[in-house]
């Protein structure tokens, strides 16, 4: 036994889930460059290198605690019964909420560790629901990727600046010359401050909208 488990009375063993949720959990409380097979073995109360039977190193760590947050996207959420554009919502209010829930976490996901979006089962719900929409089966994993390429996008400028994007955007370019540069100047001068939430809300419309014109062939090549 090791002095880390004689030190907390316990054995040292330990489950794959139990070493994932303990590694977000140190990320959740301490942030992302705070994971180390030292700290965490220090948390789970075993030797770290006892770690490395269930995972071969840190960076596969990492991808499992993301795969984790992505598999904590609630799919339950989508009712096949209601019209395709309110599921597409639904899903993406699920998305963004799991990646809010963790957002320690939003720079290893937004360098592009997550895989495609959310793992499996939310992906394949997202899928049905393009097939219930009648966009053409060519286009459902660029479609797939604009999606959640736009959630993840919102939700980091959110998370990291505690602002909506169009916000930021505003503060950036108030004393833009209008001479220079008049559409950006007539856009910030209109601009209605609005929460994140109308944003994030606002973006998921013109993806659907976009959808739903590819679906009923009005882009070209769109089958």
């Amino acid at each position: 036994m090791s002095a880390y488990a004689r030190a907390r009375g316990r054995k040292p063993r330990m489950t794959y889930d139990e070493i994932v949720g303990q590694a977000l959990d140190l990320i959740d409380k301490q942030g992302l460059e705070a994971l180390s097979m030292r700290r965490l073995g220090k948390q789970l109360g075993v030797d770290p290198m006892s770690i490395y039977h269930h995972i071969p190193n840190k960076s596969e760590l990492l991808d499992a605690v993301i795969d984790s947050v992505m598999a904590q996207v609630d799919i339950t959420v989508d009712d096949p019964s209601a019209p395709w554009e309110e599921r597409v919502r639904r899903l993406a209010t699920a998305y963004r909420d799991a990646l809010a829930a963790h957002p320690n976490l939003i720079p290893a996901i937004a360098a592009g560790r997550a895989r495609m979006f959310g793992g499996l089962a939310p992906a394949e719900t997202l899928l049905s629901i393009f097939d219930a929409a009648g966009l053409p089966r060519s286009r459902w994993l660029i479609a797939m990727n604009a999606f959640s390429a736009w959630i993840l996008g919102a939700t980091t400028m959110e998370l990291t600046t505690g602002r909506g994007a169009a916000r930021v955007i505003v503060d950036w370019a108030v004393s833009v010359s209008h001479d220079d540069y008049p559409h950006v100047a007539t856009a910030v001068a209109t601009h209605h401050a609005e929460e994140p939430d109308a944003y994030f809300r606002y973006g998921v419309m013109t993806l659907i909208a976009g959808l739903a014109a590819i679906a009923s062939g009005d882009e070209p090549n769109g089958k």
